[in-house]
């Protein structure tokens, strides 16, 4: 509990989840009782998506035979690997997804439905309860044993075995949507149903609902805190397909939730966990730090996308959404990017994040500095930090942010319009200044005198 205290009784239930898991796995181990078939794990995928609401959903055995799925899919690519190498291993593993059309469209279908705030939280509640018949304990323990293929980790928190199973899922579409060219879809085999075509036919087969619902109901998965990140990336994919998708997501100004405030929000997120990380400094460095790196790239993936849409229009998004709430954690992440420890690993990230606030900044000189062309990094490493500062005032709830401010008096950089507005930033609730402070104060003294 003392790790994830913000989550409270949903860790307790996490907890009695996983130990339902626990019994199923006893039940089955020494039995003779044959793990599921991947036609029976597609079956319950698809019936669960179609009908969330019904009296057959249960998120466990969602979750069950999602992982039954990928076990499969890498059995069948290893098999290919020992048969034919790993050449083109990219294109083998799409082929593979590309195979359980009926699996992509009913997950398309269930995570692109607009539903109000209510209508999904009612939906994950429901899924969170298990309401199978558990006359037959060996048959109820094959179809909730959500470990097919070992420990794995799974995040706490409020329905994480659902968006663990919809984040697989999305993860397969994003794959299949890999290396379509822009505004072409796969073609019609003669003699086969429509749901068993390859994904996707056309725009409608792509966005059921449309582009508007789509973006509502995206929006709503991406909100979640440590797996919207996923739904980010999927976004990102529908995107590079069908440009024109980004019209819509561009069009719901003046608070762009999808396309600028989802991007602050995971970010955050991942900016606290890799501050716990840095007080365990062995163990960082042992660590390969995809929980940091997969996180960034699918988060700058997707915001670069967006300017498929047309630059100036991703411009004034990310000036009038940007400021406000992207801003801040932008300059955060930059000096994280550019500690000693970070900035020779995650250089592209650094250059991505300067663009981004230079677009922010509407200061487009700022952009021309790039990690490649710095003659000193860790000095060079500064000034980029301190022109990223130029915006205004730092304080996100400032009703005047272009207004000429002064700098902190400890770290230097940051500035406030006066004492109010730097009261209000050091400890808020999202983006406080006070741990961001020490850090840029800590930098400038490894750098020493200008």
């Amino acid at each position: 509990m003392e790790r994830y205290p913000e989550l409270g009784a949903d860790l307790e239930q996490f907890g009695k989840i996983c130990g339902d898991i626990q019994l199923c796995q006893i039940l089955l181990k020494g039995s003779k009782t044959p793990p599921i078939s991947i036609e029976v794990a597609i079956d319950t995928i698809v019936k669960i998506l179609e009908d969330p609401t019904g009296p057959l959903a249960c998120g466990l055995k969602l979750n069950s035979a999602v992982q039954k799925l990928w076990v499969e899919l890498a059995a069948r690519l290893q098999v290919d690997i020992d048969s034919q190498g790993v050449k083109n291993l990219e294109t083998k593993a799409k082929r593979l997804v590309e195979s359980y059309p009926e699996v992509i469209r009913a997950t398309v279908k269930f995570v692109t439905k607009k539903r109000t705030p209510a209508e999904h939280t009612s939906m994950m509640d429901g899924l969170s309860v298990c309401r199978c018949d558990y006359s037959n304990p060996l048959e109820y323990a094959k179809m909730h044993d959500s470990f097919h293929r070992g420990s794995r980790d799974l995040l706490p928190g409020k329905w994480s075995f659902v968006y663990s199973a919809i984040g697989s899922l999305t993860g397969m579409m994003t794959l299949s949507l890999n290396g379509l060219t822009r505004g072409r879809y796969r073609k019609a085999k003669p003699g086969i149903p429509a749901r068993n075509q390859a994904w996707p036919q056309d725009r409608d087969d792509l966005l059921p609902y449309g582009f508007a619902d789509s973006v509502d109901g995206l929006d709503l998965w991406a909100d979640h805190q440590y797996y919207g990140y996923l739904i980010l990336n999927f976004a990102g994919a529908i995107v590079h397909c069908e440009p024109a998708f980004t019209g819509e997501i561009m069009s719901r100004g003046p608070n762009f939730t999808l396309g600028v405030h989802r991007q602050a929000q995971h970010l955050t997120t991942i900016l606290d966990k890799y501050d716990i990380a840095m007080q365990f400094p062995a163990r960082l460095q042992e660590s390969n730090e995809a929980w940091f790196s997969e996180p960034l790239t699918y988060i700058f993936g997707f915001t670069s996308s967006l300017k498929l849409g047309g630059v100036d229009r991703y411009k004034k998004m990310l000036v009038t959404g940007g400021k406000a709430l992207l801003r801040p954690v932008l300059v955060r992440a930059l000096v994280t990017l550019s500690l000693p420890n970070t900035q020779s690993r995650y250089m592209e990230q650094f250059s991505y994040v300067n663009s981004l606030l230079a677009y922010i900044n509407e200061r487009p000189q700022d952009a021309l500095w790039s990690v490649t062309t710095l003659q000193a990094p860790i000095n060079e490493y500064f000034y980029i930090l301190r022109n990223a500062c130029l915006g205004g005032c730092m304080n996100i709830g400032c009703r005047t942010p272009d207004a000429e401010p002064k700098k902190c008096a400890n770290c230097e950089m940051i500035k406030y319009c006066g004492k109010k507005c730097q009261a209000e930033a050091w400890n808020h609730p999202t983006h406080p200044h006070k741990g961001l402070c020490r850090k840029i104060k800590s930098l400038k003294e490894q750098l020493g005198p200008p």
